[in-house]
C-alpha cells in the first residue's frame, strides 16, 4: 500500500495509461511537431487553351484571382498574355492540320501567391496546385477554365 489508499501496481497502470494517452494525443493531433512550415512567396501560370476573345480583357494585373471550385482567394494577377487558340483537324490520309479557331484566344495568366512550397507543387489555404492540375478562376471579371502550367519561386 502507497499511503495507505493504492498499492504501487495500481500505481504503475494508471502512468502506464497516462503514458499512453498522451502518446496517442500526440500522434493524432499532430502535438510536439516543432517542425514549422513557412509560407513562400510564389508566381503560379495558369494556361487557358481556348478562351472567347471578349473575356481576356476583362482580366487585369493586380485583379484577385478566385479558385471556383474550392472557394479561395489564390493570389493577384501579375501577367496576361495570350495567343492564338489552335484546333486541330485530322485529313484524309491521316496527318492533322492546326489551324486557328475564330474568336477564341488561349490564355496565360501570372498570378503572385503565397503558398507552402511541397515536393508536389504549392498548397494555399490547404490546396495543392500542381503543374497539370485543371482549375476553373475568376480573375477579375473574367472566367477562365485552365489549367497550371508552371509554379516558380518569386524573386
Amino acid at each position: 500500500m502507497l499511503f495507505g489508499v493504492i498499492n504501487i501496481i495500481d500505481l504503475i497502470i494508471i502512468v502506464l495509461v497516462v503514458c499512453a494517452a498522451v502518446f496517442v494525443a500526440f500522434k493524432v493531433l499532430g502535438m510536439g511537431n516543432s517542425a514549422v512550415v513557412q509560407e513562400k512567396a510564389v508566381q503560379i501560370t495558369f494556361f487557358a487553351e481556348e478562351s472567347p476573345q471578349y473575356v481576356s480583357p476583362n482580366s487585369k494585373v493586380g485583379d484577385k484571382v478566385w479558385d471556383v471550385a474550392d472557394k479561395i482567394n489564390v493570389g493577384t494577377v501579375a501577367g496576361i498574355r495570350t495567343d492564338t487558340a489552335l484546333i486541330y483537324i485530322p485529313q484524309d490520309d491521316g496527318a492533322v492540320l492546326k489551324a486557328p479557331k475564330d474568336e477564341y484566344e488561349s490564355v496565360y495568366i501570372t498570378v503572385n501567391a503565397t503558398g507552402t512550397v511541397s515536393p508536389y507543387g504549392v498548397v494555399i489555404s490547404n490546396i495543392q496546385y500542381t503543374v497539370g492540375h485543371s482549375v476553373v478562376l475568376y480573375a477579375g471579371e473574367g472566367k477562365y477554365f485552365c489549367k497550371v502550367y508552371s509554379i516558380e519561386l518569386a524573386e
